[in-house]
């Protein structure tokens, strides 16, 4: 994608399956229904990004391409491959998602960091997924009572139902809460960061 080395695209791709492998098991992500979760949100950053370069909107097409990138890396993982490829931005954003050959929209006059960007999405996504010192900090030093408090948030701020939670370890072996609904994507708690992307894009 534009400025993005191969080596750039494996160490972004990197941070992704990590966060992935964080928020899933190898057996949830080996079902029909999390690789359709994972179709689904990638036509959905998709679009996104599609109606922001049609909107000129800056901000929401860098987001978009980001979350594309992401979202394609999940899928290749729960597809069970081994390494990000190029190719999959053709295999799977362009030739399935859209009517006809389409190239990625390129708004004119702006220079964007697609890596910073990325990783920038990559640090947003995992404060969804807060340790537990976060959490029993904000909400008491009972983590059972707390993490129902935290989804109790989850449910009422973001308008979700049948919100569940579970503990899970992280590479640096950080103990972490995820927040799931019923179809296993991860919602925002109360901590969650939304990426800063302004700061990767400029005028030429």
């Amino acid at each position: 994608m534009y400025n993005l080395t191969e080596q750039q695209k494996e160490l972004c791709a990197k941070e992704v399956i990590m966060f992935n492998r964080l928020i899933t098991t190898e057996e949830q992500r080996s079902t029909k229904e999390y690789i359709t979760l994972c179709d689904n949100l990638l036509k959905e950053e998709f679009n996104e990004m599609l109606d922001a370069s049609t909107k000129e909107d800056q901000v929401q097409y860098l987001d978009g391409v980001c979350d594309t990138f992401v979202t394609l890396v999940q899928l290749q993982d729960a597809l069970g491959k081994d390494s990000f490829t190029s190719e999959l931005l053709e295999d799977y954003v362009v030739v399935p998602h859209v009517s006809g050959y389409y190239c990625w929209p390129t708004p004119a006059k702006r220079r964007r960091d697609y890596y910073g960007a990325i990783l920038e999405v990559c640090r947003s996504n995992l404060t969804k997924v807060p340790t537990i010192r976060e959490v029993i900090g904000m909400y008491g030093p009972d983590l059972a009572i707390a993490c129902e408090a935290a989804k109790d948030w989850v449910e009422t701020h973001r308008s979700y139902k049948g919100i569940w939670w579970d503990t899970v370890v992280d590479a640096d072996w950080t103990w972490r809460v995820v927040f799931k609904d019923e179809n296993n994507k991860v919602m925002k708690p109360w901590c969650f960061e939304e990426p800063q992307l302004e700061q990767f894009i400029s005028s030429y």
